[in-house]
């Protein structure tokens, strides 16, 4: 009979020990998943795709051009419009290409402002392994891949503002405006998951467009292209007087920015505008998620469990 006793406590003595050891175990193995959960960047590489406006290189250099990409950002596929509006003192033509994952798929054209009344709806042309051509002794030739393009004709202009407010992405040059709207090829917003994506971290990244030129063109060189067979015939520049702006419609109440490139001229809201090119960049974290998910009370729980682990006094993000 003490015989028997004794095995039962000695049974009893190691199930407690192994659900100890399980309870331990796990709880380092959630203790780990949570810091790389809580540290977890995504990726920041650039959008692969780009958007620019071309106009003949005999064009009058007297207007203005907006382009303009805003967008919800939500999605593998996020609902864009792209906006080119132009203002001035004599018509406009030139053309706007859609490169890369820029492309938009289940597209419509608009007009943006009072002023589009009598502007026909853009209609995009796919073209196929468009190449242009650099107009100088050797120069490079840019193999752009297969490229949407969409003719801009503006034929009543309406003049600029006497004060243009460069640094303000809600406006769109006080003029007539076209604009296009579809579905992008990629994400903009990105968030780190983790594998298999089974959960996704309170970090997350904006990556947007090249807009104003096209990939491998320094910023700022207005070039002089020539288009390698087909559409595009003749000699064609960027605009000499042009302001680029992009704005995001959907960043959450919770969402604290981290940094932007360039600096963003929003105040509450992401929104970029310049006269250079440029590909905005933000990274931005989830106030309400890095708060559900900080640990604050790993340390008793664990001295409760009776672990010997040493646990840092702060979390770094």
């Amino acid at each position: 009979m003490p015989k028997r006793f004794a095995n039962r406590q000695r049974a009893r003595r190691t199930m407690r020990l192994l659900l100890l050891l399980i309870i331990s175990t796990g709880s380092i193995v959630a203790y780990v998943l949570l810091a790389i959960t809580i540290n977890g960047q995504p990726s920041y590489e650039p959008f692969d795709g780009w958007a620019a406006v071309f106009q003949p290189t005999n064009e009058p250099l007297v207007d203005k051009v907006t382009l303009k990409i805003q967008s919800t950002a939500l999605g593998d596929h996020p609902q864009a419009t792209f906006t080119v509006a132009v203002c001035g003192k004599l018509p406009y033509s030139g053309y706007l290409l859609l490169g890369g994952k820029a492309r938009l798929n289940r597209y419509r054209s608009f007009g943006a402002t009072p002023y589009s009344s009598g502007l026909v709806p853009l209609r995009i042309h796919e073209v196929n392994n468009l190449s242009l051509h650099y107009v100088y002794p050797r120069g490079p030739v840019f193999s752009l891949g297969n490229v949407q393009v969409a003719a801009l004709r503006f034929p009543n202009v309406a003049t600029c503002p006497e004060s243009q407010p460069v640094n303000s992405s809600g406006y769109i040059g006080g003029g007539a405006a076209i604009a296009l709207t579809g579905a992008l090829g990629a994400p903009i917003q990105r968030a780190w998951s983790a594998p298999l994506a089974w959960w996704d971290g309170p970090h997350f990244t904006e990556v947007w467009p090249l807009l104003g030129t096209i990939p491998g063109v320094p910023s700022g060189d207005l070039g002089s292209f020539t288009r390698i067979g087909g559409i595009l015939t003749g000699q064609w520049i960027f605009p000499t007087q042009q302001i680029l702006q992009v704005n995001a419609d959907a960043v959450p109440l919770s969402a604290n920015v981290d940094s932007t490139v360039p600096p963003s001229v929003g105040r509450n809201a992401l929104a970029w505008s310049s006269t250079y090119p440029m590909n905005p960049m933000a990274r931005l974290t989830d106030s309400v998620a890095i708060t559900a998910l900080r640990p604050r009370h790993w340390r008793s729980y664990a001295s409760k469990l009776g672990l010997r682990m040493a646990t840092p006094n702060k979390w770094s993000i």
